[in-house]
């Protein structure tokens, strides 16, 4: 059987495209989130602007976090299989996390942006009112505003241990079984317990069911193989070139698909969980056949602070927006895809540096008065 590598580095090519994709879906796709002062030029071929579709797929971006969170819970499954292990694990993600939510308090008494409530404030610590959804009226206030990401990841490696139990039979069963768990479980609460009604806990599994799916999804594919076994029958039938043509034809396809408004039931469906896993095998296999060092270079260096960067490219989409400006200097979409992601990775070293030089300094002081004593 010919294996499909799915290691360090195909992660972190994945992490790369999936921050860019992000970047590009969440300041080229949503107009409404744009002062007016603010405009951008678009590309048209007729009446339809390609830098609009484009960043309409970009949304794929957090599946492809989500699908790798559980590769690798499955390849890492020895480090995730105590709930000790995992409250570290939390405990250090959400660490890192304060920090960050730390610069936008900076920001709020900087800029003047309207601080949180307690309650809010409180929620804002664990990703929880974020993960509610986008109601910009209901966040007046200022916060990380795209880390939902973090109660969902905490959600996810709070029932990791539980994964290996209930995965045991093959992909499709274990697939029903997930997605029975999890849909089946929000329908209870959404239809029976809540009956429709808005509420904290009702949005948090909503999306945990949406983005978990595609995590557990992600389990199972390193689980029993399954990209090896897709990659295998692929190489018997189809040549290189071939193979890489069809890969480049499907991401076609799903960027049409996914803009084709008939097709808005998928995604309420899940209907990410289809695209997800064909969108990274296209992309692994592109980038295996043109094997470009500069590019893997670059892809690289974005996923070792593609979580900062996912967390700290809000500072643009405040309440007041004071500093978004900043952002669509270029005017042009590319442009503005490559100036956003150049400030935020030097924002997000420059933030990496002095948190580890914070870190040394106040090790040195503890030992010096260790010492002392």
């Amino acid at each position: 059987m010919q294996q499909f590598s799915f290691g360090k580095r195909e992660t972190q090519l994945l992490k790369g495209i999936a921050i860019i994709a992000m970047f590009f879906h969440h300041f080229i796709g949503f107009p409404q989130w744009r002062t007016p002062d603010n405009p951008i030029i678009l590309t048209y071929i007729g009446s339809i602007a390609i830098d609009e579709m484009l960043a309409s797929f970009g949304k794929i971006c957090v599946g492809i976090f989500a699908f790798i969170s559980g590769y690798v819970l499955f390849i890492k499954q020895n480090e995730y299989s105590c709930f000790k292990s995992v409250i570290k694990r939390i405990v250090g993600f959400l660490i890192k996390y304060w920090g960050i939510f730390f610069v936008f308090l900076i920001y709020v008494f900087i800029m003047k942006e309207p601080f949180p409530s307690v309650g809010m404030f409180l929620q804002q610590c664990f990703g929880i009112s974020t993960a509610t959804g986008f109601d910009w009226a209901y966040f007046s206030t200022i916060h990380p505003v795209f880390a939902w990401y973090v109660s969902f990841y905490i959600m996810f490696l709070l029932i990791s241990p539980l994964l290996a139990r209930l995965c045991r039979r093959n992909f499709i069963v274990d697939s029903i079984l997930i997605s029975g768990i999890l849909f089946g479980g929000y329908f209870i609460l959404n239809r029976l317990i809540f009956k429709g009604s808005i509420s904290t806990i009702q949005t948090l599994f909503s999306s945990f069911a949406t983005w978990g799916h595609i995590g557990m999804l992600g389990y199972l594919f390193a689980k029993y193989n399954i990209y090896t076994v897709f990659h295998t029958f692929l190489s018997k039938h189809l040549r290189k070139g071939i193979l890489l043509a069809a890969s480049i034809f499907a991401i076609i396809a799903m960027v049409l698909l996914w803009n084709y408004t008939g097709i808005v039931w998928i995604y309420k469906m899940s209907g990410l969980s289809i695209f997800t896993p064909i969108f990274i095998y296209a992309v692994l296999t592109i980038l295996n056949s043109i094997s470009w060092k500069p590019l893997e270079f670059i892809l690289t260096r974005l996923s070792e602070e593609s979580t900062n960067m996912w967390f700290l490219h809000g500072i643009f989409f405040t309440p007041l927006k004071t500093c978004q400006w900043i952002a669509y200097l270029p005017k042009y979409p590319i442009f503005i895809l490559i100036w956003t992601l150049l400030v935020m990775y030097a924002f997000s070293r420059i933030l990496r540096f002095t948190a580890r030089t914070a870190g040394n300094i106040f090790r040195r002081i503890t030992t010096v008065k260790g010492n002392l004593q």
